[in-house]
């Protein structure tokens, strides 16, 4: 009789175990796969948002002598069909997929020139290819500058979404 009860909590404790115990380690490790996935997509985000922090620095730190040449290469219009289908080949390039595109004139920021916002989505996995996508635009398409980044996750393969708006330029 002693050692029933000694054997019917050791019966309670095992069965303890493996109702509760596992079932829980077994969703802590599925969440720490989780986090460890969520935190590389933060790493890639944070540098891709360095390298449109750095474009956009080189752009505020432009001489006027420089504006000046840099208005004789503005475009007289936009043409936003135009633009719409080399950013559209050019994500193609990269591997990325483009699905929506927009523009919209934005009022008031200089007399000189008309400034157009593009807002475009894009989905793909992240192996630089974002990156390199804004950088090619940026040398090819002098006359923009990315003005927000914004990345989300697809679902767990590591497929992502990618808001970009992109501010290009034409003269008056």
């Amino acid at each position: 009789m002693k050692y029933i009860y000694s054997f019917i909590i050791i019966l309670v404790s095992l069965g303890l175990f493996f109702v509760v115990g596992i079932p829980q380690y077994r969703l802590l490790s599925a969440e720490r796969i989780h986090n460890k996935e969520v935190q590389k997509g933060l790493e890639i985000i944070g540098a891709a948002s360095d390298t449109v922090k750095s474009l956009v620095t080189k752009v505020n730190a432009l001489k006027a002598d420089d504006l000046k040449k840099i208005n004789s290469i503005i475009p007289e219009e936009f043409d936003n069909t135009l633009f719409a289908h080399y950013v559209s080949k050019l994500s193609v390039e990269h591997g990325l997929a483009m699905r929506s595109i927009t523009t919209s004139q934005v009022s008031g920021e200089s007399t000189d020139v008309v400034a157009y916002d593009v807002s475009m989505t894009l989905s793909g996995k992240y192996d630089e290819q974002v990156k390199e996508f804004l950088s090619d635009m940026s040398k090819n398409i002098a006359w923009s500058r990315a003005t927000k980044f914004s990345a989300s996750r697809q679902n767990d393969k590591g497929d992502m979404t990618y808001e970009i708006t992109v501010r290009t330029y034409a003269n008056k």
